[in-house]
């Protein structure tokens, strides 16, 4: 059996190795046509109309904030089981992120916790402007409730989908599904397109969105606030030239202050030919899924997440296991050294955002309601290997450790 390389991985392949050749070898490096190309790939497997490429899942959601207009005196509603980044974009513009609990099906906001969350930010005399709901592990979180709660508040939704490329969702039964990015349930979706992801750039990121407003200032705001569009020039004298009226071919504006976190052309050619994988790549995480569910239900010291149902279906980024370590007798340490020991890497995701020293040391910055369940959940959590090229064998090899754990 090969060795297992990680809790994830990328998988790149000839075709993938030759797009990239095709960039280093060309004309452009970075603002060139590779960009828009894989945008328009992106754009057209979450059937949504405009995609835009970032430096990363960071940057993405920073831009996402600031597209919103986001300031001091706000506030968004995140989940404490996330990355930081997740709240971190929220501070980089002075809001206050206020953090929610999670449910025990999804691992995603709890819509009465979120209730709670706007009524403490209320409290405090902030205007709640969004929700960051984060589809943790590829299972969207329950998207009806939070759909119809920020229409009936008016609240944005800005969905932190850096796990969920590939995942569905629907409002109700009769509706058809939707791809997570697709627009139709969120004004703004973020992707990651870092290693571990369904697929990768390297580093790299993206927003979707419907909203053309928004869409034109996020393009903008990833390159230091320019634009070279005409129609756009606001001072006429300097843009055009006095003889043919024309636009000036080299000039350019700054109408906002932005930043640069464009996406090169050499990871952008990744991600084209990337994204023509995806299908796949899913389709193999998901019978990857469905052994480990099959095999570990019977296990009376884990739980898991929620699988499809009918109003969603799961991307798989992570395969995230709840274990009950003092029922074992062990703890997560001794477990995963324990399978570390037989070649089994482990990760935990994540400390809640809350818990981290910067967050204790700056209580004033950010707001948060009980989060009981998000506590429990972090103290059992323990995501084993999940990524594309995870041969079912290798996936047999886990199962039986696993298994073994409760001996």
């Amino acid at each position: 059996m090969n060795p297992i390389t990680g809790y994830g991985k990328q998988s790149i392949d000839e075709d993938d190795i030759k797009a990239v050749i095709e960039v280093l070898t060309g004309q452009y490096l970075t603002q060139g046509p590779s960009v828009a190309n894989f945008e328009n790939e992106l754009a057209k497997y979450l059937d949504c109309k405009h995609a835009i490429a970032l430096s990363n899942g960071t940057t993405a959601l920073h831009l996402a904030a600031l597209a919103l207009n986001l300031g001091k005196g706000d506030a968004v509603i995140v989940p404490g089981l996330t990355f930081a980044a997740t709240a971190n974009a929220v501070l980089y513009t002075g809001a206050t992120p206020v953090f929610a609990d999670i449910d025990n099906a999804t691992w995603g906001l709890d819509v009465c916790s979120v209730k709670k969350a706007i009524s403490l930010a209320k409290e405090n005399e902030l205007t709640v402007k969004a929700i960051f709901p984060v589809h943790f592990g590829g299972t969207p979180v329950n998207i009806s409730e939070l759909y119809s709660l920020a229409k009936t508040e008016n609240i944005k939704i800005v969905e932190d989908a850096c796990h969920a490329l590939g995942a569905e969702y629907k409002l109700k039964e009769s509706l058809n599904f939707s791809k997570v990015g697709s627009g139709d349930l969120a004004d703004l979706s973020i992707f990651s397109f870092h290693p571990v992801k369904h697929i990768t750039t390297g580093e790299g990121g993206a927003i979707t969105t419907n909203d053309d407003k928004l869409a034109h200032k996020i393009q903008m705001l990833r390159t230091h606030g320019m634009t070279k569009d005409s129609d756009n020039f606001q001072n006429t004298e300097l843009g055009f030239d006095p003889n043919s009226k024309k636009a000036n071919i080299w000039y350019m504006e700054m109408h906002e202050l932005g930043y640069n976190y464009r996406l090169s052309d050499i990871q952008a050619a990744l991600g084209a030919s990337q994204i023509k994988k995806a299908g796949k790549f899913l389709a193999n995480r998901r019978k990857l899924a469905e052994l480990y569910r099959e095999e570990l239900k019977s296990c009376d010291f884990l739980s898991m997440p929620q699988g499809d149902t009918h109003l969603t279906k799961n991307a798989y980024h992570l395969f995230p296991l709840a274990i009950e370590f003092e029922k074992i007798k062990q703890t997560r340490n001794e477990v995963m050294l324990k399978l570390k020991d037989k070649g089994i890497p482990t990760q935990v995701h994540y400390l809640p955002v809350y818990n981290h020293p910067f967050y204790q040391q700056n209580k004033s910055k950010w707001l948060s309601v009980d989060c009981a369940r998000t506590d429990s959940i972090y103290k059992r959590e323990l995501s084993i290997p999940m990524y594309q090229d995870l041969s079912q064998e290798q996936a047999q090899y886990v199962i039986h450790h696993i298994n073994r754990l409760g001996r």
